[in-house]
């Protein structure tokens, strides 16, 4: 029962407060009349809710979606309305309207615009509708047969107007439409098609600015038309109207902010009024949504060049570059980029895109040259600096290009920096760049007179008198030299290069005593001057007090422990006291990132090496060579890696690659050497071949020709090479060359000799000690026993060494020895069939055939090939008992060597099988 009556009363609530589709209507009507077009909205959709099929409710409601500019929604509406009975009439002059709007033009060219009903004016503008979506469908054929339809309508209207105008299109009389709808727009002002289509003419007749004039006045009769903005927008910003535009894209933004093309205007706008940051930020955002213009890519790149931010102006950039004219400015704002992230490779092929170069580009390439120099690629350095010179003019440009040529070792750099000086004779900068040059090139007469000049000029500036003190000293003249320094200390008292360079004229006249009093009271001023505390330590060094050298540097890092300057100055010390471990903890406060001084790689790389410690090595040059594939230092230091591992193939890589960048004598003669020894001697005898003569007769050299002879059999010719590295490089692999040569040429005693004597001058040459092992095991065990012995005291965990030294053991019955160290040869390499083979041969000595057989378990299987040590496998399954086993193992493979069935006959004959 309560139940029921629960049910009665919310029944009869909501009955009291239902209201009908037809009260809903008429709500609705009185908001409209009110133009509250929102509440209306709400109340026709409730009289559709209570009436899903109620033709008016769905018409009026697609009325109000019209005026509210929500063209889908009126679309949807008008439809259902005209199935549920609506008239035709009343509908369709409403819903052509909707489907030119949303761009429904296959749906409107198929409405019946003579719908019995309406009147002439209706039917003249839906018909007006239709021909409109004809024309953008394409079909041409149609649009003029419901044109002549058209025409025989008699409406006062304006769309009998457009119709006509429409004749003169599909006519292709352009100006004929024009000047008819430049006559409607007088009558029609406000009318949206008539405006809408004089915009359009306008444009096909690229009169963009008066198409502009009438979409403004459009806008002010039919401000919410999204679309109309649209296109005013861009045409104003494609006539350079930016600050006429900028008010319309915002607008549009605020509605569609993710729009790429909106985006890619405002990029164009805030980029013309100079607001980078603005440019670069709606630029990207075009690019992220999936816009491609090249323009884009340009405002991006151009945007983040002026904000520095080189990364992104590459990234940009790179996109365009080659489309671009050969002088556009975005290919130098990209090589500049590129210079800037040290990409001087890079910016070498954008540079070469350029066609004429000008004064203007000097200092572009000057810095291109500076930058291949730097990270070691000579060889377009050079190239860039030859076009660098046809354009340098200034004296700045001069100065440039004469510092570049003398990075290049090239002299003539010395000419440019006398014609800067010349132009400009004020440039301290390149006054001071000439005097070192030509200090360095020994010219001391003009670097005197270079002085003289200095001093008459400016006889207040003490670097004149520097100079020719330097001059002095360096021609052994120290009377003058001092008498021109303290000149220098007159003008500048305090300066501690004029200081020191006193102090060690002391020291080069040999009184060490004054020169180490003057250093020290250089430091006690300034206890970092690093020039200082170098010399205090080097003079010291050549005293062989090296240790007190270095107290007033290890006293500046204690105090600036952080110190880069200071850490690098005692870790080069330390490097030449040969004390790695010191040099590698001093220079661990130094970070690896793109600040890192050049000089700290190499220091640690030549730490590591002389450590010894291969691994970390290996792992500095390989993140070395990722930062500076081209320097000298990192190839260098990887190479001898490469060499010390026996990775010749690679060395002889990494020279290449090396070579492709700068010439270079040294690298060419590594990389014949990994030719040599990694067999590739065609290419080594080109090589060879391609080595300047002189080079040809070094030891070395001859090396390689010897091991060229000995692959093609060539022993006699090869002897005479042979001895000759041999004498002037008598390393370990020189002495096996040799060895060997004599061996081919039946002289083994003296072969054997050779080695034994080099063992004897070199106690710690594991390698010659290996092979005097190797020739004496098959006639003289014990002595090979003792050169195992001794090997492996130098280098405990030599694996061929434990092997072999296990093996002879075993041999002379010492097994539990040749257990011992077969087990360490096993432990390095398990699955090595020899090494498992001599521990198991000497588990089997020793009765411990299960030890043995586990053993074997490893490497026995159908890919292990080695027939001995298959049988030495068997006879152990044999010893032990396995008689079934070891039979079946026997008949599972087929043996061809005499020795080998002899063998395998033995065993079947010794076990009854």
């Amino acid at each position: 029962m309560r139940k029921l009556l629960i049910a009665v009363s919310v029944s009869l609530i909501l009955g009291c407060t239902q209201k009908t589709s037809e009260e809903h209507l008429t709500s609705a009507q009185e908001f409209i009349a009110q133009n509250k077009l929102t509440s209306a909205v709400i109340e026709l959709k409730s009289a559709v809710q209570a009436d899903p099929k109620n033709p008016t409710a769905r018409f009026e409601l697609g009325k109000v979606y019209l005026k509210q500019k929500q063209y889908e929604s009126a679309e949807k509406e008008l439809n259902r309305a005209l199935e549920y009975g609506q008239p035709a009439s009343d509908v369709i002059p409403l819903l052509s309207q909707a489907y030119q709007n949303t761009g429904a033009y296959a749906e409107l060219s198929e409405i019946d615009h003579s719908e019995a009903g309406m009147t002439p004016e209706q039917e003249i503008e839906v018909g007006f509708f239709k021909l409109q979506s004809l024309a953008q469908l394409g079909k041409e054929a149609e649009a003029k047969l419901l044109l002549e339809q058209l025409s025989t309508i008699n409406a006062d209207s304006v769309y009998t107007g457009l119709v006509e105008v429409f004749g003169y299109v599909l006519n292709q009389d352009v100006d004929g439409a024009l000047s008819k709808t430049e006559l409607l727009a007088k009558q029609y002002p406000e009318n949206a098609d008539v405006l809408k289509l004089q915009g359009q003419l306008y444009l096909r007749t690229q009169q963009a600015d008066k198409a502009a004039e009438v979409y403004v006045n459009y806008l002010e009769v039919y401000p919410e038309d999204t679309q109309i903005v649209f296109v005013l927008a861009k045409l104003l910003v494609d006539s350079g109207k930016i600050q006429e535009a900028e008010p319309y894209i915002d607008q549009l933004l605020a509605i569609s902010q993710e729009n790429p093309l909106l985006n890619q205007l405002k990029s164009v706008v805030s980029a013309a009024n100079n607001k980078h940051e603005d440019a670069q930020k709606y630029a990207e955002k075009a690019i992220q949504s999936g816009r491609g213009d090249p323009v884009l890519r340009l405002i991006a790149g151009y945007a983040a060049y002026v904000l520095n931010d080189f990364e992104a102006a590459n990234t940009h950039l790179s996109y365009i570059a080659s489309s671009l004219p050969p002088n556009h400015p975005a290919l130098k704002m990209l090589a500049a980029s590129q210079l800037e992230l040290g990409l001087s490779d890079q910016a070498t092929d954008v540079l070469n895109m350029f066609g004429e170069v000008t004064e203007d580009d000097a200092k572009l390439f000057s810095k291109a040259g500076y930058e291949l120099i730097r990270a070691g690629n000579l060889n377009e350095a050079k190239e860039v600096v030859a076009r660098s010179a046809e354009i340098s003019r200034s004296a700045e440009d001069l100065t440039r290009l004469g510092v570049l040529r003398l990075s290049l070792n090239d002299v003539s750099g010395i000419i440019d920096l006398e014609n800067a000086l010349e132009q400009s004779p004020d440039m301290d900068v390149t006054r001071a760049t000439l005097a070192n040059a030509y200090l360095v090139t020994r010219q001391y007469d003009k670097a005197q007179e270079l002085a003289d000049e200095w001093i008459a000029n400016n006889p207040e500036d003490f670097k004149g008198y520097m100079l020719a003190g330097e001059v002095a000293s360096k021609q052994g003249d120290f009377d003058t030299a001092i008498e021109q320094y303290q000149k220098a200390e007159s003008k500048d008292a305090e300066n501690g290069l004029v200081k020191l360079a006193i102090a060690n004229l002391d020291l080069m006249k040999g009184d060490t005593d004054s020169g180490h009093k003057k250093l020290l009271a250089i430091l006690d001023k300034k206890p970092d001057f690093i020039p200082a505390l170098a010399s205090y330590y080097l003079s010291h060094r050549q005293l062989k007090e090296n240790a007190k050298g270095m107290e007033p540097a290890l006293a500046a890092l204690k105090n600036q422990p952080q110190s880069p300057e200071l850490s690098l100055l005692v870790g080069r010390m330390y490097l030449t006291e040969q004390n790695w471990n010191k040099v590698l903890s001093t220079v661990e406060v130094i970070p690896e990132d793109d600040n890192t001084p050049p000089s700290y790689w190499n220091l640690k790389g030549k730490a590591l090496l002389g450590k010894g410690g291969i691994a970390d090595a290996n792992q500095h040059y390989d993140k070395w060579l990722a930062k500076y594939p081209n320097s000298k230092d990192a190839n260098m230091g990887k190479m001898l890696l490469l060499d010390a591992k026996g990775e010749f193939v690679e060395g002889a890589e990494l020279s290449s690659r090396f070579l492709e960048a700068r010439d270079d004598l040294s690298v060419e003669v590594l990389r014949t050497h990994f030719l040599v020894m990694s067999r590739q001697f065609e290419e080594a005898e080109k090589a060879f071949a391609a080595l300047p003569e002189k080079t040809q007769e070094l030891p070395v050299a001859k090396g390689f020709k010897a091991r060229m002879q000995v692959a093609n059999g060539e022993f006699s010719t090869a002897i005479d090479n042979s001895k000759a590295v041999y004498e002037a490089i008598p390393n370990s692999r020189n002495a096996v060359l040799l060895a060997v040569n004599l061996e081919r040429l039946d002289k083994k005693e003296e072969a054997l000799a050779l080695l034994q004597k080099h063992a004897e001058a070199y106690p710690n040459d594991i390698a010659v000690k290996m092979m005097i092992a190797e020739r004496q095991i098959s006639g003289d065990e014990q002595n090979a026993i003792a050169t195992y012995e001794k090997t492996l005291e130098l280098n405990p965990n030599n694996f061929v060494v434990l092997n072999n030294l296990a093996y002879l053991y075993t041999q002379n019955g010492r097994l539990k020895e040749a257990e011992k160290y077969a087990k360490q040869a096993v432990d390095q390499h398990p699955n090595n069939p020899d090494a498992v083979d001599t521990l198991a041969q000497a588990l089997m000595k020793q009765e411990k055939y299960d030890d043995a057989l586990r053993y074997y378990d490893r490497v026995i299987n159908d890919s292990m090939t080695n027939n001995e040590i298959y049988l030495n496998y068997v006879e152990v399954l044999l010893a032990s008992g396995n008689n079934t086993l070891g039979r079946r193992k026997l008949a599972e493979r087929k043996f061809t060597d005499e020795e080998i069935v002899s063998r395998a006959n033995s065993l079947k004959k010794q076990y009854g099988l």
